[in-house]
């Protein structure tokens, strides 16, 4: 019965449960019984914030437990002291006593009992920052469990490495258990777990700042826990997703978070408030009723005191209209203050959304003179019509931006991807942008490698004028067709030709060729240096290929390549985007072909907020 009331919550009602089970076991002389009931009064001492209490009533059990020679019940007594400590932050003496539960695991072979005992001594470990002893401990935890096939402990030893492993700034191997964690609890169908494990793979993405990868899972716990009963993890949830959307520039929803951050712990407070409101009025009862029996045992010795109790009842009375004028008063002045509150944060929601507004009024400002420095399709169509332009920023304005001359009989396109992107990278590329005309238009430079010189002196030059000692610049792959001849020169980026049939054996070893499917793809890497500041600059490098009729020309940033996504979310990588523009010779028009890239990168992010500017050129030479 104590330990059905202690489950319950109903810790009085235990305590008194518990005693009587001390009582009984002392008039039988049951060692066991007592025992039991010592190890639920220290339970409830524990639970009461009375710790000095409870380890007595602990020790004392535990005294029992040995002189019995009770193995599984000292081990259970030992756990409770050992947690116990724990939650004093004496992690040292938590470790030693979980240790002596370990070692009578051991003793009985008790698997489940050995899974709990080493999962509690990594946590006790972790706490006490020993990263190391923590990873064994959790490691030996998740080996039993696995070899038992308890997915729902596997679930937590993964979890618990996964928060080890954050600590260490080891992301990859963290996000990986964490991933393993959630699909677990999903195919359990634990909301609970399922969320918890969610909520630490966002918030350790968070703390790196990577707020693109974090947003879906906080999103996806925050759906599940509106539906559960957990209102400090919905509170942290939120807090964080505000500050995701806030660092996205999504500064609406980041309020609404906000807001919801602050409704959450006022109602968590207000709880607190209730519990302490309620047990102190439960107190006031109880002596009121000491009272009231008292004076009904003195009515029958002394009628006299009638007077008396008389008085004590307009005291009660007096003292009860003072405690509901207090509550009155304090009701008022949270009111009071709540409304105060509310109008603070409407006017700081109304400047942000002022602030906002202007940002955004000059994000699109920029834009539009951005967009005033990239070519008009039209224009690119004049001179290549059967090509495609894959270009989508991150933001409203971005650091790729792609380049397009013809004077003469030379063309030349570019697709560039400058330091940063948003407003930093949109700034950087009206600089470098501008160098490039200046190379071709003002210094008359007509060959790839001469013209990524010039403008990297340029761009050096404007950002050298700087005291800020500026190092941005941008990466291209640039090329010029004159008369079936390309020529390439590239900054980190590189230059794809794809042709039916094979290419010769190149002799530069900055060439390679990959064959699929009767389609070969000659890969020419740009110089490993950007345009721009650099320690050990060179002259770039220039590459000469005869086209052939049909060929197919791409230029890219790394954007598409470096997007996070799939079922497992990872990057896309080179290899796969090679495979993609493998399978897009299936269209003879370029066009098709953009499309086709379109739909597989929005259906790659699944959701997963972009990462970096995309930008893709495709051409081909009719």
């Amino acid at each position: 019965m104590g330990d059905c009331h202690y489950l319950l919550g109903n810790f009085d009602e235990a305590l008194k449960l518990y005693e009587n089970c001390v009582l009984i076991g002392e008039s039988e002389q049951d060692d066991d019984q007592i025992s039991r009931g010592y190890l639920g009064i220290g339970t409830i001492y524990s639970e009461n914030d009375n710790p000095d209490l409870a380890f007595e009533y602990y020790f004392k059990s535990l005294e029992i437990r040995e002189k019995l020679d009770d193995k599984l019940a000292t081990a259970n007594v030992l756990n409770n002291i050992s947690v116990l400590f724990h939650n004093q932050g004496k992690y040292e003496k938590a470790i030693s006593y979980m240790h002596q539960v370990n070692q009578i695991d051991r003793e009985l072979n008790d698997s489940i009992s050995l899974g709990y005992s080493y999962s509690n001594l990594g946590a006790f470990h972790y706490f006490n920052d020993n990263s190391d002893s923590a990873l064994f401990y959790h490691n030996k935890a998740l080996n039993i469990r696995s070899a038992l096939g308890d997915e729902f402990q596997m679930s937590r030893s993964m979890n618990n490495l996964a928060n080890v492993f954050v600590d260490l700034g080891e992301m990859n191997k963290a996000l990986s258990l964490y991933e393993q964690a959630i699909n677990l609890r999903r195919k359990l169908k634990n909301d609970h777990e399922l969320a918890l494990s969610l909520n630490n793979a966002g918030e350790s993405l968070v703390s790196n700042e990577e707020f693109g990868l974090a947003l879906p899972y906080l999103e996806e716990a925050n759906s599940i826990l509106e539906e559960l009963d957990d209102i400090n993890m919905e509170r942290d949830n939120s807090l964080n997703l505000a500050r995701v959307y806030a660092e996205l520039g999504r500064y609406k929803v980041a309020y609404s978070m906000l807001r919801k951050t602050y409704d959450l712990s006022k109602q968590m407070f207000d709880e607190a408030k209730s519990r302490q409101t309620e047990e102190m009025m439960a107190k006031f009862e109880t002596e009121q009723t000491k009272k009231e029996n008292e004076a009904l045992r003195a009515k029958r010795a002394e009628d006299s005191l009638d007077l008396e109790k008389s008085k004590n009842k307009s005291y009660l009375l007096i003292g009860g209209i003072i405690i509901l004028a207090l509550l009155a008063f304090m009701i008022l002045t949270k009111l009071r203050t709540n409304k105060r509150n509310t109008q603070k944060l409407k006017n700081l929601y109304d400047q942000l959304e002022e602030s906002n507004t202007n940002i955004l009024d000059s994000i699109n400002y920029a834009q539009r003179i951005q967009n005033a420095i990239l070519p008009t399709t039209d224009k690119l169509k004049e001179s290549l019509s059967n090509s495609f332009v894959l270009y989508q920023p991150k933001d409203v304005v971005a650091g790729d931006f792609y380049w397009f001359k013809r004077i003469e009989n030379k063309i030349h396109i570019a697709a560039a991807d400058c330091t940063g992107h948003g407003v930093p990278g949109a700034l950087v590329s009206v600089v470098c942008s501008n160098a490039l005309n200046r190379s071709v238009h003002e210094f008359g430079i007509g060959e790839p490698a001469e013209i990524l010189n010039a403008t990297r002196d340029i761009v050096v030059s404007e950002f050298g004028s700087s005291p800020d000692n500026v190092k941005d610049g941008m990466d291209i792959a640039l090329c010029t067709i004159e008369n079936n001849t390309l020529k390439f020169s590239g900054a980190n980026n590189p230059l794809w030709v794809v042709r039916k049939g094979k290419f010769d054996q190149p002799e530069s070893s900055a060439c390679k060729i990959f064959e699929q499917d009767g389609y070969a793809l000659l890969e020419v890497k740009g110089d490993k240096q950007p345009v721009g500041k650099f320690e050990k600059s060179q002259p770039f490098a220039q590459h000469s290929i005869s086209l052939q009729k049909g060929d197919s020309i791409y230029l890219f940033s790394d954007g598409f390549i470096d997007q996070f996504g799939g079922d497992k979310q990872k990057k896309f990588k080179s290899t796969n985007f090679r495979k993609l523009i493998f399978k897009a010779q299936a269209h003879e028009q370029m066009t098709q072909q953009g499309e086709l890239l379109q739909k597989v990168f929005n259906e790659w992010k699944m959701g997963i907020e972009q990462l970096d500017d995309v930008c893709v050129i495709g051409f081909k030479l009719d």
